[in-house]
């Protein structure tokens, strides 16, 4: 269980990291996890990580300390880019560990040059090539190369709607996938819709998609992504489509 987003277009580096901060302390909605307990009893703080673009190349750092806590943050309050993607972790079940933490990469003459976060469970059986090796535990990398593995052979469209399809249905299971010019969007259907809902938040030369509205972005407009639904975001114009079944 996981927090998430993406940011494309011109962000204030330093106003992202603290809409992610807030997420990780869950401040920023009610949700099926933290309704008895109100918000800020259902904290992320098992590690977190970041995925950007430096002229077409990606660049990635992981750390294992809760985000709101961490120093090294202060590295990345200057950052310019005109993509990133942020992941804050919260541990099910595989142990807080550098391998366990998103975002997941692969550079392959095979499958291409992706990125990868998720949030939700997958279940125990995920089936992907035996070439993709795992370097941690989590269910999550395991599910980035279920869906790689269905790229040999399939759209990247039809390979995240098949690999979702198989993976389990009870609890939530979101994905983004990216390489350097797109982003893919899915969001499962779910018995926790509030806790697993995606949202698209737009803003003159930004688009931002998160785990949650951000009321502390400014100026952002706010739409949900319907459970079932895969969307694709152009990094260069903000143009988003929704991907028909």
């Amino acid at each position: 269980m996981c927090r998430m987003l993406i940011a494309a277009g011109e962000i204030d580096s330093k106003e992202l990291f603290q809409a992610a901060i807030a997420m990780a302390k869950d401040e920023t909605s009610t949700h099926e996890f933290n309704q008895a307990n109100g918000p800020g009893s259902w904290v992320h703080d098992d590690g977190w990580g970041i995925a950007w673009l430096e002229q077409d190349n990606w660049q990635l750092f992981k750390s294992t300390t809760a985000i709101f806590a961490d120093p090294q943050i202060n590295s990345f309050t200057n950052l310019e880019s005109n993509f990133a993607m942020i992941h804050i972790r919260k541990r099910m079940g595989s142990e807080t560990a550098i391998e366990n933490t998103h975002p997941f990469h692969m550079k392959r003459n095979d499958v291409g040059n992706f990125m990868f976060c998720h949030n939700g469970y997958a279940g125990e059986t995920i089936s992907y090539c035996p070439s993709f090796i795992p370097k941690g535990k989590t269910d999550s990398e395991k599910l980035f190369y279920s869906v790689l593995t269905q790229m040999k052979k399939h759209d990247i469209q039809c390979s995240i709607r098949n690999t979702l399809s198989n993976v389990e249905t009870v609890t939530g299971s979101n994905v983004i996938i990216t390489n350097t010019d797109k982003s893919f969007i899915a969001v499962k259907e779910n018995q926790y819709p509030n806790y697993y809902t995606m949202y698209i938040g737009r803003r003159e030369k930004a688009i931002v998609i998160a785990s949650e509205k951000l009321d502390c972005l400014k100026r952002f407009i706010w739409q949900s992504i319907t459970a079932g639904e895969i969307i694709s975001l152009d990094h260069r114009n903000l143009e988003i489509t929704s991907l028909q079944k």
